[in-house]
């Protein structure tokens, strides 16, 4: 099974030079009722120009993966403390201060990232699991299907493996999702 949501699907939130592009992630499934897939809450595909500062705000029960394709940006937690990420340093927010682990995920979710160029991949066989496939930027042909995928397209498949080529660049992640897994709405960002 393989449900595509295009780019223009994306609910924009466009506050000048701070841009929110929301996936329309609960659209791929049929008689669903969420917002969300599985594991995954809330996606969002953000941009910021240089020198904007996003206010000091809550997060409360989410588990927030933030990931620079381009740039840094700095994050400043309420104790002052500030960190730069980009692309080589991602930052999750969950709470998890006990842990040794450089990047601690509590929800059962596998995360790829990718840059192709001129090149074909497949996809991880998912073995009964399912996978969410958003196109950062750049044109991906999904071999075997006739289908083209553009800058901010995604594509949720379950029973498949993907043959993915492009003829220039692109960037993509994949996020392997467990239906049977445990997950929660009751975050700030994830409802």
């Amino acid at each position: 099974m393989i449900q595509i949501s295009g780019a223009e699907e994306r609910r924009i939130i466009n506050h000048g030079k701070f841009i929110i592009r929301m996936l329309p992630l609960g659209n791929a499934l049929k008689n669903h009722n969420d917002q969300g897939i599985y594991q995954l809450g809330r996606l969002d595909h953000a941009t910021l120009q240089a020198g904007v500062l996003v206010k000091m705000h809550l997060h409360h029960n989410d588990e927030i993966l933030s990931y620079m394709r381009k740039g840094t940006m700095i994050h400043e937690d309420s104790h002052g403390t500030k960190a730069p990420i980009h692309n080589t340093y991602l930052m999750m927010m969950n709470g998890n201060e006990d842990s040794k682990a450089p990047l601690k995920i509590n929800s059962e979710v596998l995360f790829y990232d990718v840059r192709l160029k001129n090149a074909t991949i497949a996809t991880p066989e998912l073995n009964g699991l399912s996978g969410f496939l958003y196109v950062f930027d750049g044109e991906v042909e999904l071999l075997g299907k006739s289908v083209g995928l553009s800058k901010g397209d995604s594509v949720f498949f379950k029973d498949e493996q993907l043959l993915l080529k492009t003829s220039s660049a692109a960037d993509m992640v994949l996020f392997v999702l467990n239906e049977a897994a445990k997950f929660s709405r009751n975050g700030l960002y994830s409802r």
